[in-house]
């Protein structure tokens, strides 16, 4: 009974005033809704700080949380992304989730949304001033975008592309003709003289490499003899 009344309190106090929506929430929670894990109780005790001594009790926002969840996110989110969201709300209060984030969440899980648009909807007005918002939020999105988006899911199918197995179904084009290149056709050759044409001995010319002529025999011994005596040194006797 007293779960009941503090449910209601929170409720209320969070803009849920329809009591079917209410009671909605309070059965998911003791039926087994969402429960926050261990791990984002810890961060989001650090990440509050000392004001966690005047906040709500986690169980207390936890079944708030399942109060404004859209059908089907228990089963289609994973304990992180819910995690994410849970962390979100939180800090903002149930009541701007459910006006900020459900709208969009409801059509994710749907396949009509995308992770990024719900991510983009997890804003707060101190984000852009605190760099402590401005990291919850960056880790809050983080967790709800570490899995893939159910549209994913949905259309990743492969295509398969039948082919028809009986050759004589298919149409084939002949080739366009190409008409046959004449080579002959504006192209001149220079005349190139075979070689019964060329004068042979005209063309060669064996002024240059004519031989020395160094006479007879004997000239070139006299030569030969004269280099001799210039290089060796002569003995002469002067007689007084």
């Amino acid at each position: 009974m007293k779960d009941r009344a503090s449910l209601i309190k929170i409720a209320v106090d969070n803009g849920v005033y329809d009591i079917n929506e209410i009671r909605g929430s309070y059965n998911q929670y003791k039926n087994g809704g969402y429960k926050p894990s261990a791990s984002i109780r810890k961060t989001i005790t650090n990440w509050e700080g000392s004001s966690m001594k005047t906040n709500r009790s986690f169980e207390a926002e936890a079944r708030d949380f399942n109060g404004v969840l859209p059908k089907g996110a228990l089963q289609k989110l994973t304990q992180q992304q819910l995690d994410g969201l849970y962390s979100y709300s939180y800090n903002v209060g149930s009541g701007n989730f459910k006006s900020r984030v459900v709208p969009i969440l409801t059509k994710y899980l749907a396949g009509e949304a995308s992770t990024q648009d719900v991510q983009k909807a997890m804003w707060a007005s101190g984000d852009t001033r605190l760099r402590g918002l401005a990291r919850r939020r960056a880790a809050e999105r983080r967790m709800f975008g570490s899995s893939p988006s159910p549209t994913i899911a949905k259309s990743a199918t492969i295509p398969v592309i039948m082919q028809d197995p009986n050759p004589s179904s298919l149409i084939y084009e002949e080739a366009p003709e190409i008409p046959p290149l004449k080579f002959s056709e504006g192209i001149t050759t220079p005349d190139i003289p075979n070689s019964e044409e060329l004068d042979i001995e005209d063309t060669i010319d064996d002024t240059n490499n004519s031989k020395p002529d160094y006479g007879s025999i004997e000239q070139l011994s006299n030569i030969l003899d004269m280099i001799h005596t210039s290089r060796s040194p002569r003995e002469i006797n002067i007689n007084i």
